[in-house]
């Protein structure tokens, strides 16, 4: 859910029309976002019975995805993670095509533990470089 802008009808305001503010308001919008278009008239019913014409003050798809994502800060977060994602799979994706090839080579090792037993241990003095 987000805010709906609407704009009263030339010649209508909260007097002409006897609202006080203290109304609940029920917009027909299209169930589906997507069929909503900037500009378009819709009708606003309150709960004593009154109902008027506004025109809807989305006034480009942009507002209207917006909208459709519940609000600016919902479609910023939305599109992060997404992306975020996205680069988390294309990672997980990077290391099994690594770990395939180096399978395909023979370049794998089943480990199993102890660990230690795997690996060789190099004296100290091994990494000094020789003079």
């Amino acid at each position: 859910m987000g805010i709906i802008p609407l704009c009263f009808k030339a010649g209508e305001n909260t007097e002409t029309l006897g609202l006080t503010g203290h109304e609940r308001y029920s917009i027909d919008l299209p169930s589906n976002v997507r069929e909503i278009r900037p500009g378009q008239d819709v009708t606003v019913a309150t709960d004593n019975g009154k109902s008027f014409t506004c025109t809807l003050r989305f006034d480009t798809e942009v507002e209207l995805t917006y909208f459709d994502h519940g609000g600016i800060l919902q479609y910023v977060i939305r599109n992060l993670i997404s992306r975020q994602s996205l680069n988390q799979l294309q990672t997980i994706r990077n290391w099994a095509a690594l770990v395939k090839d180096a399978k395909e080579r023979n370049l794998v090792i089943s480990a199993k533990q102890p660990y230690e037993s795997l690996f060789e241990i190099a004296p100290r003095d091994a990494c000094k470089k020789e003079s």
